[in-house]
């Protein structure tokens, strides 16, 4: 409740509940905080049904959908004129890129007073430049992002990225991205279904997320043909995306037709993370990469490109995980080959990564997010500190 103790209400804009992990990270935030403090309400601009299940049963879900011409300002003054004098919120957040330039340009047209929040999500002057008008939404949200209240970064390098991008040091802060590891270790339970993973006649790398140009799947697949020639492995890909003919191409001339599979989107990664030698990650860029932290609560060994920012901040190298240069094929498959023939390093990495994936507990995030909220509602300003594992 807020000073006059009635329960403050607040509304998170989303694109849509796609297979992504920021839109996880939401989800996991809207369960955990104190929803007797905090009234919460939830829109979306697409209907989908792929996380939808994850919504928490107190959550009040709103869809404002507009046709694709003109539809970011028709969206904007949707928020503006409609969902805010209907909900009428102390606080706003919104996260990714599109859905924050659309809040942004809801709150200069609504006359409804409220604060806004951004919660940054990725690299976005790496990520925004491969979006669709990549050099305009770039521009706006130099001229935009500054203009918010209070802006969130999942992660050290995230915020940095955001300063550099106009947004003041004062109004920013760092709560890391998390992950409910009790319900992480209940779904890893559930059976997967047969024919989905290989035999057991080879060790098998597991990876997750969506068939995307930053996941950089193309490096992943070249570091297992090299390994391959070293050490037999097989590699599950669980995901969906604008990529797949791209990869199944490459797939084919690599020859690597007997040894990775394409599953598409599974609604429970969990098994398949748990089932996995190991896990790997060959990004350009994340933000704070949430399935690492979840193969590491799976207790599954993990490998990933030293990409900035995330890994970096949640992997001690040799300690809980390995990391490697980005885009160097090479040392991607020298350690895909070191962890698969190497059982102790393996057990041993995966242990310690259960013990690093507690620091990141969704308990975390939502303590960190209600201190930025109070913080905007007691002394209307934004809690300038991090708040999570160091």
């Amino acid at each position: 409740m807020n000073s006059s103790g009635e329960t403050i209400p607040i509304l998170f804009v989303m694109q849509a509940l796609a297979a992504g992990g920021a839109e996880r990270v939401f989800l996991n935030l809207m369960k955990h905080m104190d929803h007797s403090r905090f009234q919460m309400h939830l829109v979306l601009f697409e209907e989908s049904e792929e996380f939808s299940w994850l919504v928490p049963p107190h959550v009040v879900v709103h869809l404002a959908t507009r046709p694709k011409l003109l539809r970011a300002p028709r969206l904007a003054l949707s928020l503006a004129w409609e969902i805010y004098p209907e909900v009428k919120p102390d606080i706003v957040i919104t996260t990714l890129s599109y859905a924050n330039l659309v809040a942004l340009l809801a709150r200069r047209l609504s006359r409804w007073p409220h604060q806004l929040v951004i919660s940054g999500q990725s690299m976005a002057t790496m990520t925004l430049r491969y979006q669709r008008w990549g050099r305009t939404r770039t521009a706006f949200a130099k001229l935009f992002y500054p203009g918010a209240d209070a802006v969130v970064a999942a992660s050290e390098g995230v915020r940095e990225d955001l300063i550099s991008m106009g947004v003041a040091a004062s109004r920013s802060s760092v709560v890391y991205n998390s992950v409910d590891i009790d319900s992480v270790r209940q779904a890893l339970q559930e059976p997967i279904p047969e024919g989905d993973l290989f035999d057991g006649s080879l060790p098998t790398l597991v990876a997750c997320g969506r068939l995307n140009l930053f996941k950089n799947y193309p490096l992943m697949l070249q570091a297992l043909g090299q390994a391959n020639r070293m050490c037999p492995m097989r590699l599950v890909i669980l995901g969906e995306g604008p990529e797949r003919a791209k990869l199944e191409g490459l797939i084919q001339s690599l020859k690597l037709e007997d040894r990775v599979r394409l599953l598409g989107f599974r609604k429970n990664p969990f098994p398949y993370l748990a089932r996995g030698d190991a896990f790997v990650l060959s990004s350009t860029t994340e933000g704070l990469p949430n399935v690492i932290i979840e193969a590491m609560a799976c207790g599954t060994a993990v490998v990933s490109t030293r990409c900035p920012s995330g890994p970096e901040e949640i992997i001690t190298s040799g300690l809980d995980g390995l990391l490697v240069p980005n885009h160097d094929v090479a040392a991607l498959a020298d350690a895909l080959v070191s962890v698969v023939s190497d059982s102790s390093l393996r057990e041993r990495i995966a242990q310690a990564g259960q013990t690093r994936a507690l620091d990141f507990d969704v308990g975390v995030m939502a303590s960190g997010y209600e201190a930025v909220l109070n913080g905007l509602v007691e002394r209307g300003s934004p809690v300038d500190k991090v708040a999570g594992p160091l």
